[in-house]
C-alpha cells in the first residue's frame, strides 16, 4: 500500500480503489489511497547529407530507445544509432523495416506528415515521412540540445536546453530558419501550446508562460518555480500538470496566467525518488510516466481531486529498463526504453492499462504463488502480505483481498489447501491463514519451531517444513491448531514429500527420509553430490526420478531403490533452478536473473529444453489446474499457459546483450551471444535478415561450424551438435563429453574429426562421423592458442606470443607442431588463402607469412595498422583488419609491400567497436558489441553500407 504525502493547501480525501488490470511486466493496483543512462558521449559533428538510399544495414535486438513517435502503423524510434522504423501492425511483436544512420537521438516529435529529430549533438533535422517506412530528410540546423518541437502553423517552438527556447520558420521545409532566441534562464526541456499560449517545462526554474500573439516573437506572462526540475508540462483547461523529477506530480493553477499559483502536488511518501518524466492527457485520464514505477494512470475528472486508477510498465526489470520517452495512438502507448527497447501498453481503456497475461500487486516484490480453484495467492514481502486474486480468467486476473497492514503472513512460501494458505515467515516459523473469505484472509495459527523457515509442502494432514537445521513435521488436521509431530536433523533448502519419503535436498547431499511414522523420521538413503554442485536449492520428484537443481545446473536421481539412490544425468551450466515444478512430463524451473525454462521429461534421463521466457526475478513458480503460476519479484504474478507463451517466450531476443562471435554462411548467420544464447538468421538478403530461431545455451563465445544440415558448437564445456535441416526449429542431436577443464572456443571440421580450441588443454579431438553420437577421443597440449583455423590437413594457430603455429594433421588423431613463425605482437587470429597467412599481431598490425614450406614459415610482409588488429577476413586481393573501433582495408596484390586501400569509419557504421570481420561472397560483416552492419564489397572503389 502506498500513501502519498500532499504538499498543498487543500485538504483532499480519496476513497477506496478496487480498480485492477493486467499487465505483461507490471501492474500496480491502487487500493487505500491517502493523498498527502550509460552510453559514452557522441562528438560533436557536423549535419549528416541527406541519405540517398535507406535500408536496414544492421542487426540488433532492441537496444536502448530514448524516445518514440508514430505514424499509421509504424514506430519511428530515437536510437544511439539513429532512427530505427518498425512496424507495430502487431503492437506486441513490432518488427524493423528501415534504419536512417545518423547520430545518438535525443527526442523525436512528430507534426503531420513531418518529423522532427534532435541529436544529442546539438543537431536538429525535419524530416517528410509521408511514406513512413522511409522518411526522406528536407533540412537541418545546428542548435545546442534541442527535444520535442511544439508547433503552431508553420513555426516550430524547439526547448533547446541551456539556450532556451528557439523559434524556428519551416515554411519551407526544404530550408528551415533560425528566427529567434529567448533565454529562458533555466534549462528548457518541454513545451505545449494551447489557445495561442506556450508552457514550457524549464527544469530547475520551473515553468513559464508565453503569448504568442506575435508566433515570432514569444513574450513572457508568467511562472512558477516547482520543487524541483520541471521536466514535462501538459494542460487542461485551467490547469498545467508538471512532472517534476525526484519530486512530485504538481497541479498548477493558470487561470491568472500572470501569476499561476500551486493547487497540489503529489509526492511519493515512501518511493521519495519519484521519478515523474513524461505526461500525457486523454480525456478525464492523465498519464505520467515515472522512471521508477512506469505508467501510472489519474482520473482527472476534477482537475484538482486525481484519483490513480492503475499503471502499467513494460520494463522487464526494475534498474534496467528505465523509460526515456512514449507515444499513443487510439489502442496502445508505446515506450522508448533503456536496454530492452520497444515496448507497448494497451490503453483502449486509458484509465485501466495493461498488457495481457499478468497481475501485479501494488509496489511490492512477489515471493511466492499458489492458486486452488479460480483464486491465485501471492506472498509479497510488503510486510509479509498475502493477496488474493480470482483467476477464473486466467487473462484478466481480479483483485479480492489481502492480509491486514502490519500482519505478517507470509515471507518465503506458500502451500495453499482446502481454504487454507500454509505459510513460512522466516524467522517466525509457520503460519495458517483461512482464505474462506477471500475478501478478508486472515492468520488463524502460528508454530514456531526454530529459525530461519524456509520450503514446505503437505502431504495429507502433515505440513513439512524446512528450517536452518531440521525438517519439522506439524500435523494440521486441525489447520487452525497445528502441533508438531516429528523432527528430523537436516539442513535442507528444499523438501518434496510423496508415499512414505521426505527428499531433502541439503548442502553437500540428497537425504531420503523415511517418514512413515511422522514421530520418528529415519534415514533411508544417502546421494553426495559430485564436487562443485555442493550448494543445492530445489528439488522435485516424477516416478522414480528426483530432479536437482543446484550450482553447476540439473542432476537427476535415480530413487527406484530408495537406500541406493545413483545419478542418472547431470546437465552443467550457469543456469541454476531454484524452484522447479513438474506438470504433464515438462519440468518447469525458474531461476532470478535468468528467468523460466522448460524442459520435455518424457526421457527422464535426458532433459530437453523446450522454452525459455524471460522475467524480472522469479521467486517461485507452481502448478495448478494446467496453468503454471509464476511468482516474479518485480512482476508479481505471471500465469503461464498456451495462450500467454506468445507475450512471454523468448524467441526474438529483445536486445544483443554481448555479442561474442559471428558466423555467416551463404544464407545463414549466426550469432554468438554469451548471454542469450546462439542466435540464427536468414542472410539470403544480407541487408534485411531476418530471425530464424535462437538455441538456448549456456555461455557461447565462440562461431559455431555449419557442415551440410549439422551446425557443430562449443557451448562453455561441451561440444553439442544440432540439425539445421528446418531453420526455424533446430533440433538437439546430441554432445560430446568433457575432456579437458577449460572453456571450448573456435571448431574446425576437417573429414570427420572436429578440432576444438581448449583454453586450458590445447586442442581437443571429437567424432563426428555420426553427428547424433558426438564421441570424446582426445586431447593434445598446444599452449596459448588464441584462434584456429585450416587449410588442407594443416591446422594454423594464432598463439599469441609465440606467433602462427603450422600444425600437421597428417595422422588426423595426433596433431603435430611442424613449424612457427614468432611474429613481432601477438597473434590473435588468422585467415589462410593458399600458401598465404594472414595474421591479426595486435600492436604490431597485419603480418602476412608464407607457409609454402610448412616447416619453415617465413615473413613476407606487414602492414602496420594504427591501431590494434583483432580480426582478418579477406576477399581477393584485398584483407580486412578489425582495428581498434574502425575497419583497415588493405590491399596485398603484392604481399611484400602491402598498401592501405581506405579505411571504414565507426562513423560509417555507427559502432563504438569493431570487434570482428567476416566475408562472404560480396558482403563484409563487420561485427559490434550489440549487432552488426553489413557493407557492398563488390566494389572495391566504392565500399558502401
Amino acid at each position: 500500500m502506498r500513501t502519498f504525502l500532499k504538499k498543498s493547501i487543500l485538504v483532499l480525501a480519496i476513497p477506496v480503489l478496487t480498480s485492477c488490470g493486467l499487465v505483461n511486466a507490471e501492474l500496480f493496483l491502487p487500493k487505500t489511497l491517502d493523498l498527502g543512462s550509460s552510453e559514452p558521449p557522441v562528438p560533436l559533428l557536423p549535419p549528416p547529407p541527406p541519405p540517398a538510399v535507406l535500408k536496414q544495414d544492421a542487426w540488433g535486438y532492441g537496444g536502448t530507445i530514448f524516445d518514440v513517435a508514430i505514424s499509421g502503423s509504424h514506430i519511428l524510434a530515437g536510437t544511439s544509432r539513429g532512427i530505427s522504423i518498425y512496424d507495430v501492425s502487431s503492437p506486441y511483436s513490432p518488427s524493423e523495416v528501415n534504419l536512417l544512420k545518423s547520430y545518438k537521438v535525443n527526442k523525436v516529435s512528430q507534426v503531420g506528415t513531418q518529423l522532427f529529430v534532435s541529436y544529442n549533438n546539438g543537431i536538429l533535422e525535419l524530416y517528410d515521412i509521408t511514406t513512413a517506412s522511409s522518411p526522406t530528410l528536407q533540412s537541418s540546423l545546428t542548435l545546442t540540445n534541442p527535444y520535442r518541437a511544439a508547433t503552431q502553423g508553420t513555426i516550430a517552438y524547439i526547448p533547446d536546453g541551456a539556450s532556451g527556447l528557439r523559434v524556428v520558420d519551416f515554411s519551407d521545409p526544404d530550408n528551415m530558419q533560425l528566427v529567434t532566441t529567448v533565454d529562458t534562464n533555466g534549462t528548457a526541456v518541454s513545451a505545449q501550446i494551447d489557445g495561442g499560449f506556450l508552457y514550457l517545462a524549464d527544469k530547475g526554474q520551473g515553468i513559464k508562460i508565453f503569448n504568442l500573439a506575435t508566433p515570432t516573437a514569444p513574450t513572457l506572462l508568467g511562472s512558477f518555480v516547482t520543487g524541483g526540475d520541471a521536466m514535462d508540462i501538459k494542460v487542461k483547461g485551467n490547469y498545467a500538470y508538471v512532472a517534476v523529477q525526484w519530486n512530485s506530480l504538481d497541479i498548477i493553477d493558470i487561470s491568472n496566467k500572470a501569476a499561476p499559483a500551486l493547487s497540489l502536488s503529489y509526492m511519493d511518501y515512501f518511493n521519495y525518488n519519484s521519478g515523474y518524466q513524461q505526461l500525457e492527457i486523454r480525456g478525464d485520464t492523465l498519464m505520467a510516466m515515472d522512471y521508477y514505477n512506469g505508467l501510472i494512470s489519474f482520473d482527472i475528472f476534477n482537475p484538482i481531486n486525481p484519483v490513480v486508477t492503475g499503471g502499467a510498465s513494460t520494463f522487464a526489470t526494475l534498474w534496467w529498463g528505465l523509460p526515456y520517452g512514449f507515444i499513443s495512438n487510439s489502442t496502445h502507448l508505446f515506450v522508448a526504453s533503456e536496454t530492452y527497447g520497444l515496448g507497448a501498453i494497451d490503453i483502449s481503456s486509458p484509465e485501466a492499462p495493461h498488457i495481457p497475461y499478468t497481475y501485479r500487486v501494488l509496489e511490492s516484490w512477489t515471493n511466492s504463488v499458489d492458486a486452488g480453484g479460480t483464486r491465485a495467492f501471492i506472498c509479497e514481502n510488503n510486510w509479509g502480505r498475502l493477496t488474493v486474486v480470482d483467476i477464473s480468467d486466467p487473462s484478466k486476473p481480479l483483485y479480492l483481498g489481502e492480509t491486514p497492514q502490519g500482519v505478517s503472513a507470509c515471507t518465503r512460501e506458500i502451500i495453499y489447501d482446502n481454504n487454507y494458505v500454509y505459510a513460512t515467515v522466516g524467522n517466525s516459523g509457520m503460519k495458517v491463514i483461512s482464505v474462506s473469505n477471500p475478501a478478508s484472509p486472515a492468520v488463524v495459527a502460528t508454530i514456531d519451531s526454530g529459525s530461519n523457515a524456509r520450503r514446505l509442502m503437505k502431504s495429507g494432514n502433515f505440513v513439512y517444513v524446512v528450517y536452518s537445521s531440521f525438517l519439522y513435521i506439524y500435523n494440521v488436521t486441525t489447520p487452525t491448531a497445528p502441533t508438531l509431530a516429528g523432527s528430523y536433523a537436516y539442513s535442507a533448502e528444499d523438501v518434496f514429500v510423496e508415499g512414505n519419503y521426505a527428499y531433502l535436498a541439503g548442502p553437500d547431499t540428497l537425504r531420503i527420509v523415511n517418514i512413515s511414522n511422522p514421530a520418528s523420521p529415519t534415514l533411508t538413503g544417502t546421494y553426495n553430490y559430485p564436487t562443485g554442485t555442493r550448494t543445492t536449492y530445489s528439488v522435485v520428484k516424477n516416478g522414480n526420478y528426483v530432479f536437482v537443481g543446484g550450482n553447476e545446473n540439473m542432476g537427476v536421481i535415480d530413487v527406484s531403490n530408495p537406500a541406493t539412490p545413483t545419478l542418472a544425468y547431470k546437465n552443467s551450466g550457469s543456469y541454476v533452478p531454484e524452484n522447479m515444478v513438474i506438470l504433464n512430463n515438462k519440468l518447469y524451473t525458474c531461476n532470478y536473473n535468468l528467468g523460466a525454462k522448460v524442459y520435455d521429461i518424457t526421457t527422464p534421463t535426458l532433459p530437453t529444453l523446450l522454452e525459455a521466457y524471460h522475467l524480472g526475478g522469479c521467486l517461485g513458480i507452481q502448478a495448478r489446474d494446467g496453468n503454471i503460476l509464476i511468482a516474479d519479484e518485480t512482476m508479481g504474478l505471471k500465469i503461464l499457459n498456451d495462450a500467454s507463451k506468445p507475450y512471454m517466450k523468448i524467441n526474438k531476443p529483445n536486445t544483443i546483450m554481448s555479442l561474442s562471435a559471428l558466423e555467416t554462411s551463404a544464407t545463414r548467420t549466426y550469432l554468438s551471444d554469451s548471454s542469450m544464447g546462439l542466435i540464427v538468421l536468414d542472410n539470403s538478403t544480407p541487408e534485411q535478415p531476418t530471425y530464424l530461431a535462437r538455441i538456448e545455451l549456456n555461455a557461447i563465445s565462440a562461431p559455431p561450424t555449419e557442415d551440410g544440415t549439422t551446425l557443430y558448437v562449443s557451448d562453455q564445456f561441451l561440444v553439442k551438435a544440432f540439425d539445421m535441416t528446418d531453420p526455424e526449429n533446430p533440433v538437439a542431436l546430441s554432445q560430446a563429453a568433457r575432456i579437458g577443464t577449460g572453456y571450448l572456443n573456435d571448431i574446425v571440421k576437417i573429414g570427420n574429426i572436429l578440432y576444438v580450441r581448449e583454453s586450458n588443454s590445447g586442442l581437443n579431438l571429437y567424432d563426428a562421423t555420426n553427428p547424433a553420437s558426438l564421441t570424446a577421443l582426445t586431447s593434445h597440449p598446444v599452449a596459448n592458442i588464441r584462434h584456429i583455423t585450416h587449410s588442407g590437413s594443416l591446422l594454423l594457430a594464432a598463439s599469441q606470443a609465440d606467433g602462427l603455429r603450422v600444425i600437421s594433421l597428417s595422422t588426423p588423431t595426433n596433431p603435430t607442431v611442424i613449424g612457427t613463425y614468432n611474429s613481432p605482437g601477438t597473434a590473435v587470429h588468422s585467415v589462410v588463402d593458399g600458401n598465404m597467412v594472414y595474421v591479426a599481431d595486435s600492436g604490431s598490425g597485419l603480418q602476412i607469412v608464407s607457409i609454402a614450406d610448412p616447416n619453415n614459415p617465413v615473413a613476407v610482409g606487414n602492414y602496420n595498422t594504427p591501431g590494434t588488429a583483432q580480426m582478418v577476413a579477406k576477399k581477393g586481393n584485398y584483407v580486412f583488419v578489425s582495428d581498434a573501433g574502425h575497419v583497415e582495408v588493405v590491399d596485398v596484390t603484392n604481399p611484400a609491400a602491402p598498401t592501405l586501400k581506405r579505411t571504414i569509419n565507426k562513423s560509417e557504421f555507427g559502432g563504438w567497436n569493431a570487434k570482428g570481420v567476416r566475408v562472404q561472397g560480396d558482403r563484409l560483416y563487420i561485427q559490434l558489441y550489440n549487432g552488426y552492419e553489413v557493407f557492398d564489397i563488390s566494389d572495391m572503389d566504392n565500399i558502401h553500407q
